[in-house]
């Protein structure tokens, strides 16, 4: 099966860590991922595997080309037919563009653009490099993105216009939510949020029991933040946070429940 993604869906994902030994370590044990190193322009690159799939890239933010003092956060990727065209519609739509399109030899040709609330994408067109080739389905591999964001309303236009989603209403009046819809698929959503919580994008992992994986991760080092709880009709989650010595981050867990038509 062809598992690449399509333009428009989030196709890759970096997490940034300054701590490589014990980022690796934690994330075998709780989705069995794999970790190979390849040689890339100007670096080692550490890629994740799942089942010998690709679905990601560690960073080591002790040796990475970034400010000193940057916070381990995962960077992610939205597939894009043309990185130069989607980040000039980003821009026309109060996107602000933090590195301008460049190319990683013939691997790709990326950007990074911050939207209007100021949670941070990049964008990735392919070339020789094919990205998140995974199953979606399978326990470890990303399955489902949620963009946390105070102002729904800006962060929903400057999507929309620039990458061509489509969005609607949550099934629940009191969740301040809406879908993503990319082609047929529905991908993740958009949740309202207050000021005090950063804007974000937090990815959520496939696991095969929820209450299994909630209940294994303190001992890994990690603190459940948020009960089980439906996330769309088909997928119920859980909010964890990896704590390790210098390195925080957020992600989430989620487990598949039902298929029904459009599901991921």
């Amino acid at each position: 099966m062809n598992n690449i993604r399509k333009i428009g869906e989030l196709c890759w994902l970096d997490i940034k860590t300054s701590d490589m030994t014990t980022s690796k370590l934690f994330y075998k044990k709780l989705f069995g991922w794999e970790y190979h190193d390849e040689n890339w322009p100007h670096k080692i690159y550490t890629i994740i595997r799942k089942d010998g799939d690709r679905l990601g890239g560690l960073t080591d933010l002790n040796l990475a080309p970034l400010p000193l003092g940057t916070a381990p956060h995962i960077s992610v990727y939205i597939a894009a037919h043309s990185v130069d065209d989607m980040t000039e519609n980003c821009e026309k739509f109060n996107g602000q563009v933090l590195v301008e399109p460049f190319d990683l030899e013939d691997l790709m040709r990326m950007s990074v653009i911050q939207e209007p609330e100021g949670a941070v994408f990049s964008l990735l067109e392919k070339g020789t490099f094919q990205a998140m080739n995974a199953e979606p389905r399978k326990e470890g591999v990303p399955c489902w993105f949620e963009l946390i964001t105070p102002d729904l309303s800006k962060s929903a236009a400057c999507y929309t216009q620039s990458l061509g989603w489509t969005l609607s209403a949550s099934e629940k009046a009191s969740d301040q939510s809406l879908y993503i819809q990319c082609g047929e698929q529905v991908i993740g959503k958009m949740t309202a949020s207050s000021r005090e919580r950063p804007p974000e994008w937090v990815v959520y992992y496939n696991v095969n029991s929820i209450e299994h994986e909630a209940e294994r991760t303190p001992a890994l080092g990690a603190q459940r933040l948020a009960d089980i709880r439906e996330i769309c009709a088909y997928r119920q989650g859980s909010d964890i946070r990896r704590f390790s010595r210098n390195d925080i981050r957020s992600f989430g867990i989620c487990e598949l429940i039902d298929l029904l038509p459009g599901s991921p």
